[in-house]
């Protein structure tokens, strides 16, 4: 019995590695034109899972990165305050307490330059992941 990339035991372990909460488990049955199409085509099981099912389960992924980057670094001050750990959470908690705005101002423009620029290149991304949309 070959050990393929792609078992069915290997899926749910490697969905939970990777993520995927949410990701549906291709096989020959999963009645998707494309992944049909993939298997007529007589492509190997590895790459069609590597590059149409897994590319087609990122994107949700992708896009719930991109509205939790926020979530995240207001997550990571909480973690810095509560375990004085330095950082630019620390910064901005000492900030708070003796009321010095400037360093306020300062750091929270950083966290929302860092989220805007995290979040284009999220957006940047997306077209790799699907090739139906594109910039112009």
């Amino acid at each position: 019995m070959a050990c393929c990339f792609t078992s069915h035991f290997d899926r749910p372990i490697l969905d939970r590695i990777l993520g995927f909460k949410h990701a549906r488990h291709y096989d020959d049955g999963a009645g998707e034109d494309y992944l049909t199409y993939a298997y007529a085509k007589g492509l190997k099981e590895t790459r069609i899972f590597g590059r149409y099912a897994v590319r087609n389960a990122m994107l949700p992924q992708v896009t719930a990165l991109a509205l939790d980057l926020g979530r995240m670094v207001s997550g990571a001050v909480l973690v810095e305050i509560l375990f004085n750990y330095p950082g630019v959470g620390m910064v901005l908690f000492n900030a708070l307490r003796t009321a010095d705005y400037m360093v306020i101002q300062g750091v929270v423009m950083f966290i929302i330059t860092s989220v805007a620029l995290a979040t284009l290149l999220v957006d940047l991304i997306y077209p790799l992941l699907d090739p139906r949309i594109m910039y112009q």
